[in-house]
């Protein structure tokens, strides 16, 4: 093997001065050239150059010797055409002669094609640069040029275009909305999408692509603020709220949630829980896929002399660093270095000085433009006779963008993983070659152990016993292309909990349309299958609660003018399940036209104002039975196009309504029979008390009979009264009332009752209090109130308060007693019948209070706040001269 030069020489080319021929005159010193060429050499191998020579009389090729080490080329010689295409790669042969023509032809380009390395067989890229040098005749005698190994840029442009690939095969295959928002100066852009959200913008999500934060989210200023807090706070932030969706207007159940995946992008996911709202969350990821490399950085080369201190730096080694004027020592020098690298860098000129090499990476700032570039650097000491380091020679090479595309690619898993996490995913890899899987970092999270599976049958023992079988079978469908999504159980390896995971795969074909890898997701749904089993059960048990209770529900949709029913409604209106639910209009003949218009009325404006509806109607069954039926319609807030949606419950009340009656027909003839007796006794009595003959202890005998039956006529009465009150009957004519009047006669009826355990009855009035009510019922209230707390005193010698106030224009009667209500009947104190721990109680005294104070237009409440005490309250209307 012959050098360039010797190549020259043998070709015998005497070329033209272009062609840069040296004579004799022209020769620079030994010394002076060693140094050129140890510089020379030291450039070819940092940057993998070569020099390569084209005999035309011979037809042979010299090629550097650097270069055909890098080729594994071990031929001592020239090299044969034939011998050369035997490193080309056939496949670039063709190319390769064209090129060769061309440059023989005069033509002077750059050409990229492959090379096979002759020991290992890996192939080698090549960019090659060549000229023709002509004799004194002008006749073409030579080629010469320059090739570079550019193997490891275009690995890497390779292995970048691939992770781009395989990184957007997953974003596109992710089932979640998914959006990645880039800040641009104060707000942030619509950068992409992943083709789920096809769903949300019916169609039209490329149109959004580009659109500002502030415009895109203008009605919805929380979303934007939640936008702005992640990429400030660098926080994962959700929220879960209704949101109308652009493509149908409807408004659903949306949960967003943020995170940051760089200072300056915000990774949106959205999932609409509207449908499941017993669902897990899910998540969406992305990533920022859009990579692109970029060309090999250029190099400048540089010389210290260590003697004197004095720098030398070629023109390119000042376009890198952006300054005009190259520094001249080492003190200038230093400060082009970034101020974090300047220690590094000094320590990299010891061991220089200590005879090491000089390699170094550092930043540097541009002295022009202040942009940061990252320089990889490195230096060859050169010694003199002593074995001292008199200079050092070396280039720098700017690896600025490389630097870049690196952190980018780790930025993109960062950001994948990231939202993996968020989702609780896995990503994986199967090769249908080698049979092996690759499973993202998230796996251990998933599976709770550190090793990673590399075959099926290690990935199968993950897998719950139960589905083993079927997930193998599943799998061989999916790489058949016959599926893409399994749900499994697997057992987590630490907590031995069984965990519900669904798989997403697709495959990925070849350039010949063959299916070589499967690539998809795994997702952690064990919450959402708890969540549906729960969801399950409660069913079941409200269907239950409703066959016991006789309550059927039913939803209207108004889009569909039909009801869906529970098996109770169906028994209810004595349906055939079969037949499916009946429409609106089929229940005009169980009503009569009143009552059906009525129900049409509530139905309708809940549909069309949300108004929520409560009616108690009877139903007229096809046999002439009466039905009685309670109805509540609740709609929901959230208005469709044809109206909103009402959930309805339907209750058959009609052994209660019977019951109901049949009480109101006894009370009504009891009180009728007995009114007559008591009446004719009372006659009696005043007939008696004509007779002279008549002791005294007679005559209290007949007082006390009198009382005894004027209190049952006044039981009688205030039932009756009670009765018309109830059913709306009581004709209320106010008239002023004086209290203080009203409590004396009580106090006169109850002043025995009252002896008999020794009790008193206190009435504190500041002043007199007339209400505007009716005077009967207003005795008759406060009777029952007193006579209630008379007969709850838990010992004798104890007192009834009753103070009687204003406030506003209400007068208010207090009545207080110690001993206080049971627990059990204080939520029903003032029902009817509602009654605990007193012998002969009827629980009406309370009831008919109530509904006394009601029909004055006034109200009751009890107060039990004070321990062992008890206070019943009753606002009545002032009488007009009694109003402030």
């Amino acid at each position: 093997m012959t050098s360039d030069r010797e190549a020259e020489t043998a070709s015998g080319a005497s070329v033209k001065p272009d062609a840069t021929t040296l004579g004799p005159a022209s020769c620079p010193s030994v010394e002076a050239l060693r140094e050129q060429v140890d510089l020379l050499a030291t450039v070819q191998d940092l940057t993998g150059l070569g020099i390569f020579g084209y005999d035309m009389i011979r037809e042979t090729w010299t090629v550097s010797p650097n270069f055909l080490e890098r080729l594994g080329v071990e031929d001592t010689g020239p090299l044969t055409p034939a011998r050369l295409m035997e490193i080309v790669h056939p496949d670039d042969h063709e190319q390769f002669a064209v090129a060769l023509k061309a440059h023989l032809g005069g033509r002077s380009f750059v050409n990229e094609h492959r090379e096979i390395h002759q020991k290992t067989g890996e192939v080698v890229y090549v960019r090659a640069y060549a000229r023709v040098l002509h004799d004194d005749n002008g006749r073409a005698r030579a080629l010469v040029g320059a090739v570079q190994d550019i193997t490891d840029q275009k690995k890497a442009d390779l292995a970048l275009r691939a992770s781009e690939a395989r990184f957007r095969g997953l974003f596109e295959a992710m089932p979640d909305y998914l959006a990645v928002w880039r800040r641009d100066g104060d707000d942030y852009v619509l950068e992409d999408v992943n083709p789920a959200n096809e769903r949300l913008s019916g169609g039209h999500v490329q149109e959004h692509l580009g659109r500002r934060l502030s415009d895109f989210y203008a009605d919805r200023p929380d979303l934007v603020d939640l936008i702005h807090r992640c990429g400030r706070d660098g926080t994962v932030l959700a929220h879960n709220g209704l949101y109308r969706m652009r493509a149908s207007g409807k408004e659903r159940h949306v949960s967003f949630k943020f995170t940051s995946a760089s200072p300056d992008i915000v990774l949106a996911i959205a999932e609409d829980i509207g449908d499941r709202v017993d669902a897990e969350t899910r998540l969406r990821e992305t990533a920022d896929l859009l990579l692109n490399a970029e060309e090999l950085a250029g190099i400048g080369s540089w010389e210290w002399d260590v003697t004197s201190d004095v720098w030398t730096f070629s023109d390119n080694w000042c376009r890198l660093h952006g300054v005009d004027e190259p520094p001249r020592t080492t003190g200038d020098l230093l400060p082009l270095a970034h101020p974090d690298d300047m220690a590094r860098v000094e320590a990299a000129f010891e061991r220089t000085l200590s005879g090491g090499p000089y390699d170094i990476t550092h930043r540097t700032i541009d002295q022009t433009t202040g942009a940061i570039r990252t320089i990889k650097v490195r230096g060859t000491p050169i010694l003199d006779d002593a074995g001292r380091v008199v200079k050092v020679r070396g280039v720098a090479l700017d690896i600025t963008d490389r630097e870049k595309h690196e952190h980018i690619l780790r930025e993109t898993t960062e950001l994948m993983v990231a939202g993996q996490r968020l989702g609780r995913m896995c990503s994986f890899e199967y090769d249908m070659e080698t049979e092996r899987w690759s499973l993202s970092d998230t796996w251990r999270e998933l599976s709770g152990t550190e090793v990673r599976p590399t075959t099926t049958d290690e990935l199968l023992e993950w897998i719950h016993p139960d589905d083993r079988d079927r997930v193998h079978t599943e799998f061989v469908a999916m790489l058949r292309g016959d599926a893409e999504q399994m749900e499994h159980r697997v057992i987590h390896y630490q907590t031995g909990e069984t965990l519900h995971l669904r798989a997403y795969g697709h495959l990925v074909h070849d350039d010949r349309g063959r299916p070589t890898r499967l690539r998809g997701l795994v997702q952690d749904v064990t919450r959402e299958k708890r969540r549906e089993r729960d969801l399950a059960d409660s069913l079941v048990r409200l269907k239950m609660a409703q066959q016991i209770a006789g309550i059927g529900s039913a939803t209207i949709d108004p889009a569909v003018e039909r009801s869906d029913w529970s098996e109770e409604m169906y028994r209810i209106y004595e349906r055939d399940p079969a037949l499916g639910p009946s429409r609106l209009g089929d229940h005009a003949k169980l009503f009569t036209n009143e009552d059906y218009q009525t129900f049409r009325e509530a139905v309708g404006a809940a549909v069309a104002d949300a108004e929520p509806f409560d009616l108690t109607v009877p139903l007229h069954m096809s046999d002439g039975r009466v039905k009685w039926i309670h109805l509540l319609g609740r709609p929901m807030p959230d208005r469709g196009p044809a109206g909103h949606v009402v959930h309805a419950t339907v209750q058959d009340i009609t052994k209660r309504k019977r019951e109901d009656e049949f009480r109101e027909d006894i009370e009504r003839i009891i009180r009728h029979d007995m009114r007559s007796p008591i009446s004719a006794t009372i006659s009696g009595i005043n007939i008696l008390r004509l007779s002279d003959a008549l002791s005294d202890d007679n005559r209290t005998v007949l007082d006390m009979m009198e009382r005894a039956a004027q209190r049952q006529l006044s039981l009688l009465d205030a039932s009756m009264t009670l009765h018309r009150v109830e059913a709306g009957t009581f004709r209320f004519e106010p008239t002023a009332v004086d209290l203080g009047a009203v409590f004396g006669e009580v106090h006169e009826e109850l002043e025995h009752l009252a002896a008999a355990k020794l009790a008193g009855l206190r009435l504190t009035m500041e002043k007199p209090v007339a209400a505007l009510g009716d005077a009967w019922l207003c005795r008759t209230l406060l009777s029952n109130l007193v006579r209630n707390a008379v007969e709850a005193l838990p010992e004798k010698r104890q007192a009834v308060d009753v103070r009687v106030t204003t406030d506003g224009d209400e007068a208010v009667i207090r009545v207080t007693n110690p001993g206080a209500v049971p627990e059990d009947i204080r939520d029903r104190f003032f029902d009817k019948y509602a009654t605990s721990g007193k012998s002969g109680g009827t629980g009406l005294g309370t009831y008919s209070a109530c509904m006394m104070a009601r029909a004055q237009k006034g109200r009751v409440a009890l107060d039990t706040d004070v321990p062992g005490q008890t206070t019943v309250t009753v606002w009545l209307p002032l009488a007009a001269g009694e109003r402030v």
